[in-house]
């Protein structure tokens, strides 16, 4: 008998006890929350980093194929421009020689 009542008693105390103890362990609703927020920020962040830097690689390209052009089109002006003084001399030294036939005649 004295036994039973030994492990009544500590039952009952075990019992008693375990209420004071039952503090959740491992990790709470919030601090998930906290870290998936975090892992979005950090993951949107990264998505638009890499966007923008594609853009930009894009709009270089671009920059670079029109400054070619543009460096083409100026040469291609001052080889006209040769030829357009070429040609005034042409015309130039032939009207002179067309005038001094003129005279002769």
């Amino acid at each position: 008998m004295e036994a039973m009542q030994t492990m009544q008693k500590a039952t009952t105390q075990t019992l008693q006890t375990q209420p004071e103890k039952s503090k959740p362990r491992g990790v709470d609703v919030l601090t998930v929350l906290l870290i998936l927020f975090v892992m979005s920020a950090g993951i949107s962040l990264a998505i638009i980093q890499t966007y923008i830097n594609k853009e930009i690689y894009y709009e270089s390209r671009e920059i670079s194929k029109i400054q070619k052009e543009y460096n083409i089109l100026k040469e291609e002006e001052v080889a006209l421009k040769n030829s357009i003084n070429q040609l005034r001399y042409e015309n130039l030294v032939v009207d002179m020689i067309t005038d001094i036939d003129d005279k002769e005649e």
